[in-house]
C-alpha cells in the first residue's frame, strides 16, 4: 500500500487545523483588544460640574476630583414648560477629545431657597441621574 497520498491528507488537515487555530487566536486577541478600548462602566459616582460654564462642564468619574475629564453638555436645561416644577428628561455629555461619552436620564429639580450663608451655587436647577444612565469610555 502507497503512504504518500495519507501523508499528504494528513500535512494538509495539520495545515489547515493550524491555519484556523491562528486565526482563532488573532480574532479573540482582536476582540479583547476592542473591549480593552470601549467599555462601559459600572461606577458608583460620576459628578458633573459645570457652574458658570454651561454647556462646557467637567465629569469626575468615581467621585468629587478623580478622573477628571473636560468636555460639553446638551439637554441640561430648565423645564422646557417655563416653570420651575421639576420634570424627568435627557441629558448627554461630549468629551472635548471625543473619547468618553455620556447618556443620562434625570430627575430635574428647582432650588430656590437658601439656608446659611454661602449657598450661592445651591440655588437654581439640580440633575439627579436615573438608572439606565451611561458613560463610555475609550481613553
Amino acid at each position: 500500500m502507497d503512504l504518500e497520498p495519507l501523508y499528504w491528507v494528513n500535512f494538509a488537515l495539520v495545515l489547515i487545523v493550524g491555519l484556523v487555530a491562528w486565526f482563532l487566536k488573532r480574532l479573540i486577541y482582536s476582540l479583547d483588544e476592542m473591549m480593552k478600548k470601549v467599555h462601559q462602566l459600572e461606577i458608583d459616582v460620576a459628578i458633573i460640574d459645570s457652574r458658570g460654564s454651561y454647556p462646557g462642564a467637567t465629569m469626575y468619574i468615581g467621585g468629587w476630583g478623580i478622573d477628571p475629564v473636560h468636555g460639553t453638555l446638551a439637554g441640561f436645561v430648565a423645564n422646557p414648560d417655563g416653570t420651575h416644577h421639576p420634570y424627568y428628561g435627557a441629558g448627554s455629555f461630549d468629551s472635548t477629545d471625543e473619547l468618553v461619552t455620556g447618556s443620562f436620564q434625570f430627575y430635574a429639580y428647582y432650588v430656590s431657597i437658601c439656608s446659611g450663608r454661602g449657598c450661592g451655587g445651591t440655588l437654581g436647577w439640580h440633575y439627579r441621574m436615573l438608572s439606565g444612565s451611561t458613560i463610555e469610555d475609550a481613553r
